[in-house]
C-alpha cells in the first residue's frame, strides 16, 4: 500500500466508525417502566371468643355443685359469644364434655352460627349449651369445652376442614398470583369450664327452712 492509499483509507475509516458508533448507541432504549408486584393474597383471619360475654351459671370458670334434691337450678346453662373479622364466614361451634383425645369421645353437640356483619349492626354470635347434672354428670371433676371454628369441624376428630382461597367475602381476590387455585388455613378458638360435682346435697334454701 502506498502513502496515497493509506491516506484515503484513514479518511474513510473515520466517518464510518463514527456512523457505526452512532447507529449502535441509537439502539439502546432506556427501560424505566416499573415492575408490578402481583396482588397480595387476602388470607383468612381467625375467629375470636369474647370472654367477657362467655359465661357459666355462676359467672366463673369453676363451678362446685352437688347432686342432691336442693341443688337448684337443675339445669346448668353455658353460653359462648364469638365474632369473626371475616364477616361472611359461618362459625361452627362444637361442645365437648370430658373430651378424650385418645378414644375421641365426649362430643356433646355441634351447631352452625350464620354469618353476621358488625358494620351492618349485627350483634356477635352466641350459642348455649345446657347440662342436667343428675343425668350428665357423676361425682368428680368434669371439663366442658367449646370450640369455635371458621370452617366445618370434623366430627370425632376436632380437626378443621381446609378452605378454598376463593371466598365470597372477596370474590376473585383469593386466587393464587398465577391464577391457579389453592387452600388456606382454617382457625378455631376454645374456651373451657371446670365443674366439680360432689355426692352430697346443696344447702337448703332459706325459704324452705322451718323456723
Amino acid at each position: 500500500m502506498n502513502l496515497l492509499q493509506h491516506s484515503w483509507g484513514c479518511r474513510l475509516a473515520g466517518p464510518l466508525l463514527w456512523i457505526t458508533s452512532a447507529m449502535g448507541s441509537a439502539c439502546v432504549i432506556p427501560q424505566n417502566d416499573p415492575v408490578l408486584d402481583p396482588p397480595a393474597l387476602i388470607l383468612n383471619r381467625p375467629p375470636r371468643i369474647l370472654e367477657d360475654q362467655t359465661l357459666g351459671p355462676n359467672g366463673s370458670r369453676i363451678l362446685r355443685w352437688g347432686l342432691g334434691p336442693h341443688c337448684l337450678p337443675t339445669t346448668l346453662t353455658y353460653k359462648v359469644t364469638a365474632t369473626d373479622p371475616d364477616w361472611c364466614d359461618d362459625l361452627h361451634v362444637a361442645w365437648y364434655l370430658d373430651w378424650d383425645p385418645v378414644a375421641h369421645t365426649g362430643s356433646a353437640r355441634v351447631a352452625t352460627l350464620p354469618h353476621a356483619d358488625p358494620d351492618a349492626g349485627d350483634p356477635p354470635r352466641e350459642d348455649d349449651f345446657a347440662i342436667t347434672p343428675s343425668q350428665d354428670l357423676t361425682p368428680g371433676t368434669h371439663v366442658l369445652e367449646v370450640l369455635v371454628a371458621d370452617d366445618v369441624i370434623q366430627e370425632g376428630t376436632r380437626q378443621i376442614n381446609p378452605r378454598d382461597r376463593l371466598m365470597k367475602c372477596f370474590p376473585g381476590t383469593w386466587l393464587l398470583p398465577d391464577g391457579g387455585s389453592g387452600t388456606d388455613q382454617s382457625y378455631y378458638a376454645t374456651y373451657a369450664w371446670t365443674i366439680v360435682m360432689t355426692p352430697g346435697d346443696c344447702p337448703v334454701p332459706a325459704s324452705q327452712v322451718c323456723l
